[in-house]
């Protein structure tokens, strides 16, 4: 036989393996059993970055820049450590003695459970406008003349009233009250942090000023709502939420650490957690993982039952459906050991393989 006319060396190949399978069909298909074995554990290390810049190949100036600027500045997503409950004190005394032990964790960047209204109500004379402003200037200038001119000797003005009343606090209070910018700083603030930060403007003549109550423990501007049953902390982390191991991580640690400062006498209905976006993005992974496995599961049910009515013999589900699952198993592995970091447009290379296969 010459050369032309032998047969292609993979098919001798093909020829030879089909050859062996029929002497040893045991042997193959427990060497076979055992890749896959393997194959099927090492998948297990495959993981999925679903960050945008994940898609960026390694070693690019974007990537690179990305990299750097993650190390050097702070998330911007914010984290919340809430209590809740009945008693305001055990509320604010949870979040007094929590408050020190965030501020020293070596991920946080800032941490605050109250907002300083000083800066603000120092300078709120400038949320009133101009025609507001000049009237009260013209009134405590009156006022302060005429009782410079009662004092001094000979002194005589010349539209002399025998009395001057004092410029109009309320009058000017009420313009306050109306500004949307002071309402604003209620809304951040809270009243009571308003009221009592810098002083009230003072009081119309002849009333007792009023002492305000505030409950123990109260601090200016904190994060609490008005009746304290609900306290925060607020801080900035140096790593953002799309790293969602750090994420159950942090919260995880902020409720332990709330747990443990709770006092004996704590209500029943107290409840603590660590949320925002570091506690829901987590979670919502989650939920789409397991719709995920519900929607997979519905899909291979649906094929299982076209090919039972197209076929109507077991045997063919086992010849169709095990080279597909098989196949799947090694592409993952084999995946696993060469690159076990997917992003999302490699991850969805398997939907397309399975997909082929299916077909």
């Amino acid at each position: 036989m010459n050369q032309s006319s032998s047969p292609h060396r993979s098919v001798r190949v093909a020829l030879a393996y089909v050859s062996f399978c029929l002497k040893a069909p045991w042997l193959v298909l427990g060497v076979l059993a055992l890749v896959t074995l393997g194959f099927g554990l090492g998948m297990r290390g495959l993981s999925l970055d679903t960050r945008i810049d994940a898609l960026l190949p390694l070693g690019t100036p974007t990537q690179v820049a990305n990299t750097e600027a993650t190390k050097r500045f702070a998330g911007i997503s914010r984290f919340y450590m809430v209590i809740t409950s009945s008693d305001p004190d055990v509320n604010r005394q949870v979040i007094a003695e929590s408050f020190p032990e965030v501020q020293k964790w070596p991920e946080t960047v800032a941490a605050i459970r109250a907002r300083d209204p000083d800066f603000f109500l120092k300078r709120r004379l400038l949320y009133l406008d101009t025609e507001t402003l000049e009237n009260f200037a013209d009134e405590v200038e009156g006022y302060v003349e005429h009782k410079k001119c009662a004092k001094m000797p000979g002194c005589v003005l010349l539209e002399e009233d025998d009395e001057v009343s004092e410029p109009d606090f309320q009058a000017l209070r009420d313009s306050f009250a109306e500004k949307p910018e002071m309402k604003s700083l209620a809304s951040i603030f809270g009243k009571s942090g308003l009221e009592g930060a810098a002083g009230d403007l003072p009081d119309e003549k002849g009333k007792e000023k009023k002492e305000i109550q505030h409950p123990k423990g109260w601090v200016a501007g904190e994060l609490c709502s008005e009746d304290g049953k609900t306290c925060v902390i607020e801080a900035t982390l140096s790593q953002e939420p799309a790293d969602l191991e750090f994420s159950r991580q942090m919260v995880e640690r902020a409720e332990a650490l709330m747990q443990s400062k709770l006092p004996d006498n704590a209500p029943d209905d107290v409840k603590i957690a660590a949320t925002g976006i570091y506690r829901n993005l987590p979670k919502m992974r989650d939920q789409v993982m397991d719709d995920l496995k519900r929607t997979f599961g519905i899909g291979i049910a649906l094929v299982v039952l076209v090919l039972v009515i197209q076929f109507r013999r077991f045997r063919a589900l086992i010849l169709l459906l095990l080279p597909q699952t098989l196949g799947s198993i090694w592409a993952l592995g084999l995946m696993a050991i060469f690159s076990p970091e997917l992003n999302v447009i490699s991850a969805a290379g398997l939907i397309i393989l399975a997909g082929l296969g299916i077909d």
